[in-house]
């Protein structure tokens, strides 16, 4: 049967015939000569293109065959059952499909269940400076101003007492770390090793000591649970591999990835509600009054629909009127965490001495 053969080296054809025996295609020129010899269980596939020629393409080899000729096509594919117009496509199918199944299942499942794991195991000397190190970088991203974080000297003892006040109820696994960022954003934030940032728009918004109590009450549950770190590993897992593999486990080109990724983090609703449960638990402890740390919360549902307004980033730990209910039920009665002296100095820590 006549047809064209490319031998993948040149762009012009040579005319051909084509013979075909029990397990192989022979191609010769019309005087005999053999030009190449197929197998037929190297055959590749056997396709119909626009021009409505047959296209016959051998596995590993750059040469091709063109035929109109459907007898031999018909019989090619039937000895060669892997040989059909559609054979590349079940299998570039398949293989995609299972290729994304596993992305997708490694991102869904096997991510979180590899990051939990290496959060739960990561050394508390690791842990501590790398949140240490996250936490500078954070502060100076958010943070504008010369001096960073505030300490004024009343304000930072106040604070003192009212971190102490929730610590000494419900130890933590790591020592807490709380440092005021210079920022007008209100928000806080825990970050791994203990580290907790408190940024000074909250301590604006706030009008009562026990809102700010509640708020780090919360933070400091997830960082006692290791969400931070757990989080900061499922984000920066290239980062970390890559740290662990150039010895720069905690240097500052990871930091600045996990900086990034833990200001604008936010966590599962199962993992909040871990955190709330934690929080009502350290305010029946102390017998913090929770009334006004459901009003905030009740102010944070009012702000949550305008992103441009002061709570845009508290909104990351979604409000709702659920939580703010269930603190107005967990101390209906109870103290206040700072006296009005404590809590106005704790209000100016970032007020500079004249």
């Amino acid at each position: 049967m006549p047809g064209r053969y490319y031998d993948g080296k040149v762009a012009n054809s040579r005319h051909v015939l084509l013979s075909l025996d029990r397990r192989r295609l022979s191609i010769t020129t019309p005087n005999g000569q053999v030009i190449d010899v197929w197998p037929l269980d190297e055959l590749d596939s056997v396709e119909r293109d626009d021009t409505g020629m047959f296209r016959l393409c051998r596995r590993g080899d750059a040469a091709v065959i063109l035929c109109d000729d459907a007898r031999l096509t018909a019989v090619l594919r039937h000895r060669c059952g892997t040989a059909h117009p559609t054979s590349r496509w079940p299998k570039i199918v398949a293989w995609t499909c299972a290729a994304t199944v596993s992305v997708t299942l490694f991102f869904w499942l096997g991510l979180p269940l590899v990051a939990r794991h290496i959060a739960q195991a990561m050394p508390q000397n690791w842990e501590v400076a790398l949140g240490t190190n996250t936490a500078d970088q954070i502060v100076w991203l958010l943070s504008r101003s010369d001096r960073r974080t505030c300490d004024a000297p009343q304000g930072r003892a106040a604070l003192n007492r009212l971190s102490d006040m929730l610590t000494e109820v419900t130890p933590p696994r790591l020592p807490l770390n709380v440092r005021v960022v210079d920022s007008k954003i209100v928000n806080a934030l825990s970050l791994p090793g203990g580290e907790v940032l408190v940024l000074r728009g909250l301590l604006d918004e706030a009008e009562h000591p026990n809102e700010l109590a509640a708020v780090l009450a919360h933070e400091c549950a997830h960082s006692d649970l290791a969400h931070p770190t757990e989080i900061a590993v499922k984000s920066g897992l290239g980062a970390l591999a890559v740290g662990l593999l150039l010895g720069d486990v905690l240097g500052g080109s990871m930091a600045v990835v996990l900086a990034q990724t833990l200001v604008t983090a936010s966590y599962t609703r199962e993992v909040e509600t871990q955190a709330d449960e934690r929080m009502l638990e350290t305010l029946r402890r102390t017998g913090l009054r929770s009334a006004p740390a459901a009003a905030f919360f009740d102010r944070l549902v009012q702000q949550a629909g305008d992103v441009s307004g002061p709570f845009a980033m508290l909104s990351t730990h979604p409000p709702d009127t659920v939580r703010a209910e269930r603190l107005r039920q967990a101390v209906p009665l109870g103290a206040d965490a700072l006296n009005e002296t404590e809590w106005q100095a704790l209000k100016a820590i970032c007020v500079l001495p004249r």
